[in-house]
């Protein structure tokens, strides 16, 4: 498991999201961290998946389900890339990730 944060203001110390990501297999999963401040009826649930299907990827977000072929995937990586003015932070042990 790994845990990914988020702050919208880079020079605050307070994290605005907290969040747990595992991968298994060919699904990945990102949950509301068990370790923040979310209300009780969503702490350490799915908030959204992702499937390498074989054929594309498989988004799910609740009851919605999105697929996109693997270049629509990449297009979409680029721009949310680009437009991301958060501080997001991907961490075992160390940053192995920092997207800014």
């Amino acid at each position: 498991m790994k845990q990914v944060w988020i702050k919208n203001n880079i020079d605050s110390e307070i994290l605005d999201y907290d969040y747990d990501i595992v991968k298994k297999d060919d699904i990945v999963e990102l949950s509301y961290s068990k370790t923040s401040d979310w209300s009780e009826g969503v702490v350490g649930k799915i908030c959204a998946t992702l499937e390498d299907n074989g054929n594309g990827i498989l988004m799910k977000f609740g009851k919605k389900h999105i697929s996109i072929s693997y270049n629509e995937f990449r297009e979409l990586k680029c721009l949310l890339l680009f437009e991301n003015d958060e501080h997001i932070e991907i961490r075992e042990t160390n940053t192995i990730k920092m997207f800014k």
